[in-house]
């Protein structure tokens, strides 16, 4: 029973606002996040997600969604959803939503 959650890159605030909202539903508890992502995570982020609050529900595999490779990886044919994030205040944000989707 996991998600996945795919960006180019991700921003401490962005991701940690998306984890604190879909675990704030009840119904999410036992649902295990894979966070998919191109680059090492800052380490400001990985130090938030290795509080084991997060750590027993958090793997991060480092990989491209457009890699089958990457997403057989992260078990794409079994996750329940799979969000993709772009940045926020990008100062074009189509292109960014182009980036992220392709």
């Amino acid at each position: 029973n996991h998600i996945i959650i795919c960006s180019t890159h991700f921003k401490r605030l962005v991701l940690m606002d998306f984890l604190n909202e879909f675990y704030s539903n009840s119904r999410h508890k036992d649902v295990h996040s894979v966070v998919l992502v191109e680059h090492e995570l800052p380490s400001s982020l990985q130090l938030d997600l290795s509080h084991p609050v997060w750590a027993r529900r958090i793997t991060v595999l480092i990989g491209s969604p457009l890699c089958q490779a990457d997403l057989t990886r992260a078990r794409v044919q079994t996750a329940k959803a799979c969000f993709l994030h772009t940045t926020r205040n990008e100062t074009d944000p189509d292109t960014a939503d182009q980036h992220t989707i392709m």
